[in-house]
């Protein structure tokens, strides 16, 4: 690796698991979703310097046992954290948006008591400051895909089920001047999992919905503008490859790219006999190549590793990297710095569940 490039576990023996990042100055701040036997879920602020060694933990004080699933910073400086909260002993998630200022001292939240249960997955702050999230409602038989912009001061300013025939979930939004747009995934009728798009104005108006897929189960996970484009990143078994030798088609990693209107501009899978991948994460890099974080898992041995990419902006491979750190990793967040990555994730072994952050330069060393 160079100079600045970094791979490092953090945690104890229990499950931690890094959820997003913040830059704050020449270090990063790492979102962290924590449990105990005693304790449950809870959150914590961890500070990394820009060199990838530990340097401060931080727990943030909120009643009830926090579900966090994502962090973005914020314009104003400091973070805001998407996901839900059981409160006190109830069984019913709410969900949550909590504001932090750059000390990571908590200024407000957004937590209504609303009905089904709610987990908010992803989260947008816009140039006003205020944050629109996605994620989902509902039961254990069946959820929808939820939209909600959060003002500046944390009063919700809308709140939006997306329409669905069977079992929706949004799992990231982006936005650009004038709409936010969704990914997630929609059942269909063949029992089978469809990628979901959705655009909505300002306002929360919903302009269109729409799925992708084939005749088996693929997923988006997560989605970045580049431009005019909007990148899912995700899975696919549809369009993935099949192993003679087992009678079965191996999970590729999928991209697909959609201009405002919903029409596919391109599409990419990466796929083989010999692995089963999964992309989970996806940003943009300065020049607008695909910066990509996900897993591949060998099909023989179940050997599992990261898998970090660099793409062109139509997605035609530049680079692939693998790291192995433990029996195995779940990256959550890419973050394109100014050169090269930062990814974030957990990874699995004898200790336990612990937090995972990765640093590469523009090459991916």
């Amino acid at each position: 690796m160079g100079q600045s490039s970094f791979a490092t576990l953090s945690g104890g023996p229990m499950a931690e698991d890094a959820v997003g990042t913040i830059t704050t100055g020449t270090s990063f701040t790492v979102g962290v979703r924590t449990w105990s036997p005693s304790v449950g879920h809870g959150l914590e602020l961890r500070t990394f310097s820009g060199s990838g060694s530990p340097m401060s933990t931080q727990v943030v004080p909120l009643p009830g046992r926090i579900l966090a699933q994502g962090m973005e910073p914020h314009p104003a400086g400091g973070s805001v954290i998407c996901g839900a909260r059981f409160v006190n002993d109830s069984t019913s998630l709410d969900p949550l948006l909590i504001r932090l200022d750059v000390a990571g001292n908590v200024q407000w939240t957004w937590s209504p008591g609303l009905p089904s249960g709610q987990l908010m997955r992803d989260a947008v702050v816009l140039t006003d400051g205020s944050v629109v999230l996605a994620g989902y409602t509902g039961s254990s038989e069946k959820h929808n895909a939820v939209v909600a912009r959060i003002s500046a001061t944390g009063q919700q300013l809308w709140y939006v089920e997306l329409p669905g025939p069977l079992d929706e979930e949004a799992d990231a939004v982006v936005a650009d001047a004038s709409s936010v747009m969704v990914t997630g995934r929609q059942m269909n009728y063949g029992g089978e999992a469809d990628p979901l798009f959705a655009r909505l104005d300002l306002n929360g108006t919903v302009l269109w919905t729409t799925s992708w897929g084939g005749v088996r189960d693929d997923a988006g996970l997560d989605l970045a503008r580049n431009g005019a484009e909007y990148v899912m990143a995700g899975r696919t078994r549809s369009h993935a490859a099949y192993d003679h030798s087992t009678g079965t088609w191996n999970e590729g990693g999928y991209l697909i790219a959609i201009d405002q209107q919903g029409d596919t501009l391109w599409q990419r899978t990466f796929a083989d006999t010999m692995h089963h991948r999964v992309l989970h994460a996806i940003a943009i890099a300065p020049n607008g190549d695909l910066l990509v974080a996900g897993t591949e898992q060998a099909v023989d041995s179940g050997a599992d590793a990261a898998l970090l990419m660099r793409l062109t902006a139509g997605g035609s491979t530049l680079w692939e990297r693998r790291f192995h750190l433990a029996d195995e990793e779940r990256p959550a967040q890419v973050r394109a710095l100014p050169q090269g990555m930062l990814v974030c994730g957990s990874a699995f072994n004898a200790s336990g569940r612990q937090v995972m952050l990765v640093r590469t330069d523009d090459n991916g060393n």
